[in-house]
């Protein structure tokens, strides 16, 4: 089998998307699975000198973070991040941007017949989620890259990144909370045990400090690996953290590190708004600082200093002006996240009660977070998505669920529009000043086209009640 083109090459991978829920997570099969493919391969994935992040919050903006850093420093970078906003190449960038059309091709090309011995074996056909991950190792190894830096798509112990047998593997475990219960348990030490499995023999593990319950796992899984762990601490390691509409400050401060002498930069500024990418910048500083010690090579303070300055990542807290109103993208969408987003709000518009337009997964605990959000909204626009897509249709929440939770919490300002994209424009055309989109990476997906793809143009005498969206290609 050959295929010709991108859009061949798109409906191939679209083909592995599972259509039932109770295939969206395979476990151990689906890990075995993974690790037979990626042999058929040549195990690309131990080639390379990995960074593996684990974690329930803040994996996404802390591998990007690592990657921009590495790549200052004159290093050849991958990036496996999941799920993708708009491009599925997302999933595969070197040095920070995409691999190219042809060179994806090319690559899947290459794996067709690997995939196509899987399939005939006793594992089975993989899902579209494995055949991404084998696609990312096997790339960046073809593409010679200096460190691959890799986010886990769900949990770890299972996970189908975690095929790395490298000892010399760095391990990254961000912030843990609640998500993905039914798959990663009720427990948070449940939830870190599952985060944990990404631990192997002889790894080094930089691990956000956070609950006794969730220490202790990361502790004991250390122990048993024989893997050295260094903490990063909240007012220890990273302080005084200042936030404002435009960035986040903060002191970073690693004592006596493996025999280092002690590193203390004060008032870094973040291109990324809120106090929680203070902790995600803090991971990777911790990080590069542990890959410099290893691998002997120098990092220079004030090329940090401008990296992070510079920092920006797609719908984590992201700002823009639309037609005069003040536009914030950002894919909170587990009950840690969304916290997360309306402590950032307060402190960067105090004074101000956003419109929100919000949509969830079905699975999400969506209440909990709508919750979060009524007493900072001054009106919700509800409305779904993956209406019309290759992916699993079942995976919006239902916007008169939505609304229920909304009538029980006696929140009145409430508008239902199910079509996503006609929602936006209304939301956006009746905002008097800020408009925060929010729920899920998957409803950002549908929207980010608007904004990426074409000029968004609204009639300043529209009519309220008439929402249309003419777009000019640019």
């Amino acid at each position: 089998m050959q295929l010709k083109t991108f859009d061949q090459a798109l409906e191939y991978v679209y083909s592995f998307i599972p259509t039932g829920t109770k295939k969206l997570y395979s476990g151990k099969k689906g890990l075995a699975r993974t690790k037979f493919l990626l042999r058929e391969l040549g195990n690309p994935q131990d080639k390379l000198k990995i960074v593996h992040i684990a974690g329930t919050s803040g994996k996404g903006s802390t591998a990007y973070l690592i990657s921009i850093l590495l790549k200052a420093l004159g290093f050849r970078v991958g990036l496996h991040i999941s799920p993708h906003l708009v491009d599925i190449r997302e999933r595969v960038q070197i040095d920070n941007r995409m691999i190219s059309k042809p060179k994806f091709l090319k690559y899947l090309n290459q794996l067709v017949p690997a995939i196509e011995k899987t399939t005939e074996s006793e594992y089975g056909q993989p899902t579209y989620a494995e055949v991404l991950t084998s696609l990312a190792f096997y790339s960046l190894q073809q593409e010679g890259t200096d460190y691959a830096v890799i986010e886990t798509n769900l949990g770890g112990l299972l996970d189908m990144t975690n095929t790395v047998s490298n000892p010399s593997k760095l391990c990254i475990i961000t912030r843990m909370g609640f998500d993905h219960v039914k798959i990663l348990g009720h427990r948070l030490a449940d939830i870190a045990t599952q985060k944990a499995g990404i631990i192997k023999p002889g790894n080094r593990v930089v691990s956000l400090y956070q609950l006794p319950q969730t220490n202790q796992v990361i502790e004991d899984q250390c122990q048993m690996t024989h893997s050295p762990l260094t903490w990063v601490k909240p007012s220890v390691t990273f302080s005084k953290v200042r936030v404002s509409a435009d960035s986040t400050v903060f002191n970073y401060e690693l004592p006596n590190y493996r025999s280092t002498q002690k590193i203390t930069w004060k008032n870094l500024k973040l291109g990324l708004i809120g106090a929680h990418q203070a902790e995600n910048a803090s991971l990777a500083l911790t990080a590069l600082i542990d890959l410099a010690k290893k691998d002997n090579f120098q990092i220079l303070e004030q090329l940090i200093r401008g990296v992070l300055n510079k920092a920006s990542w797609p719908g984590r807290f992201e700002q823009m002006k639309l037609h005069g109103k003040t536009l914030i993208m950002d894919s909170a969408h587990n009950p840690q996240k969304m916290s997360s987003l309306i402590k950032t709000l307060k402190q960067v518009y105090p004074d101000t009660k956003p419109t929100f337009l919000v949509s969830f997964k079905h699975d999400k605990n969506f209440a909990k977070m709508l919750e979060m959000i009524a007493p900072k909204a001054s009106k919700i626009y509800l409305t779904s998505f993956f209406t019309s897509t290759y992916d699993w249709n079942h995976l919006s929440a239902k916007t008169d669920q939505m609304q229920r939770v909304l009538d029980r919490l006696n929140f009145k300002a409430i508008e239902i529009l199910p079509e996503s994209k006609t929602a936006f424009v209304k939301a956006l055309i009746e905002t008097e000043n800020i408009l925060v989109v929010t729920g899920s990476i998957y409803f950002l997906s549908e929207i980010y086209p608007l904004l990426t793809s074409s000029q968004l143009t609204v009639s300043s005498s529209q009519k309220k009640s008439d929402p249309e969206l003419r777009t000019v290609n640019r």
